[in-house]
């Protein structure tokens, strides 16, 4: 005999007033995971600098492997200022420019940078400062050239007493050297750069307040500072000087994977950290700073070794160097100061900009579509901002209930469980072996 039975069915009307739930759709789903996949994709490729290349790379490119070849025979040991090591790399500094092409000069002098540092950084400093003569003439000298189409580079070749500094600023320094070489193999520049090998920046921008005091910034078009909180990740550009929207511009076209966000100049400007970079902004030139910042734990350390440092990291600052270089050579130095701009970047692969007087009446417009869309939100019944208060404050009141101290174990707890065992915590007064049972039996209970 066949019977038929069907399991019994539980169809209850909807309550007058209340919508059911709404099915999901399988595709929606899915379109809104492969989203949210795509996103954690891309912003775990933004934090990946461009991969290092080998000594095999074109002659006209940056090879973070050729560059790699200066800094170890730099980055060897501790080179403050005034310590026999100190000695030795500027030489080498020198002498290597010298070799790429470079005229190169010793400037050397006695400073004292009340500003910066406790409580009166003073030294005698030595800055190495290598010209790449450009095809226009000695710009700025003797009345040849475009003043103020020159272009200074710069990064400190000091570093602290307890670490070999490889990253800072031993990669800076060795991508400048790198670049000194490419532009050279590439045919040259229009107008002169000046690569700035800075000496006492640890002590307080010493080098850095000398060369201005000397040497003066009527001449340069704009000041490209390099440095390192750490010893990986993207370089970012988290410094700029004021007028700042047209060297935004020229940034994002030739660097090959921008990392920059004016919120994080917002943030620096408030703490109190200097660079040589500081020097340079207090006399109104405009420029840009730049470092990375991952493997903060081998900032001024023992660790900050050739071996830590990320090759990929020090390949970002020089296809930045380079293309900063190459995007600036030949510019207008006029053209190069304009609005202050707000900028961000899309994964570290474009950049948005606008100018900063555009975000007051961005931020109006965006008010008025997020009101729009909550108005037409309730006007459809998609959205019930009274019953998602509602429903919000309940579900604090049930997270964050208070529990009385003479229930529960013992302890004012937060918690959502009004069923959570009492038990008693197990006291701290018996001896070891007591102990460690009051605790099995508190763990098995609780």
């Amino acid at each position: 005999m066949t019977t038929t039975s069907s399991a019994p069915t539980d169809v209850r009307p909807a309550a007058p007033g209340v919508v059911p739930p709404r099915r999901r759709h399988p595709v929606v789903l899915l379109a809104v995971s492969s989203l949210l996949a795509l996103l954690a994709l891309l912003g775990t490729l933004a934090l990946q600098p461009p991969p290092a290349k080998g000594t095999d790379a074109p002659q006209g490119e940056f090879s973070a492997a050729r560059a790699a070849e200066y800094l170890t025979e730099f980055a060897r040991k501790p080179h403050p200022l005034g310590s026999a090591e100190h000695t030795r790399v500027r030489e080498y500094l020198a002498r290597t420019a010298r070799e790429l092409g470079a005229e190169v000069v010793v400037q050397s002098g006695e400073v004292v940078q009340p500003d910066m540092g406790s409580p009166f950084p003073s030294a005698t400093v030595h800055n190495v400062i290598a010209r790449l003569p450009g095809e226009n003439g000695p710009d700025g000298r003797d009345g040849q050239g475009d003043a103020g189409g020159a272009l200074l580079l710069v990064a400190h070749y000091d570093s602290v007493p307890n670490g070999p500094g490889a990253s800072d600023d031993g990669a800076a320094v060795a991508a400048m050297l790198e670049t000194l070489r490419a532009l050279k193999a590439s045919g040259g520049v229009e107008n002169d750069v000046v690569f700035l090998f800075s000496d006492g920046e640890e002590l307080g921008a010493l080098g850095a307040e000398f060369f201005t005091r000397e040497h003066g910034l009527d001449k340069f078009g704009a000041v490209l500072n390099w440095e390192a909180r750490g010893s990986g990740g993207p370089v970012m550009l988290f410094e700029t000087g004021e007028g700042n929207l047209p060297l935004i511009d020229l940034f994002a076209e030739a660097n090959p994977r921008p990392v920059a966000n004016s919120l994080a100049y917002e943030v620096y400007k408030r703490l109190p950290n200097d660079s040589d970079f500081t020097v340079f902004r207090k006399e109104g030139v405009a420029g840009l700073n730049s470092a990375f910042i991952e493997g903060f734990h081998d900032y001024h350390s023992r660790s900050d070794t050739v071996e830590q440092l990320d090759r990929d990291s020090m390949q970002h600052h020089g296809e930045a160097m380079v293309g900063m270089v190459r995007a600036l050579d030949g510019a207008d130095a006029e053209q190069l100061r304009g609005e202050n701009g707000v900028y961000f970047d899309l994964f570290a692969r474009v950049l948005v900009r606008y100018p900063v007087s555009w975000a007051l009446p961005l931020a109006g417009l965006t008010l008025t579509v997020l009101a729009g869309l909550l108005v037409w939100g309730a006007r459809r019944s998609a959205l019930r901002p009274l019953r998602v208060v509602a429903a919000r404050g309940r579900h604090s009141a049930r997270w964050w209930r208070p529990v009385p101290w003479s229930t529960g174990c013992g302890r004012w707890r937060c918690c959502s469980r009004p069923t959570w065992p009492r038990c008693p915590w197990p006291s701290r007064t018996t001896g070891a072996g007591s102990w460690r049972r009051s605790a099995r039996s508190w763990a098995a209970s609780c």
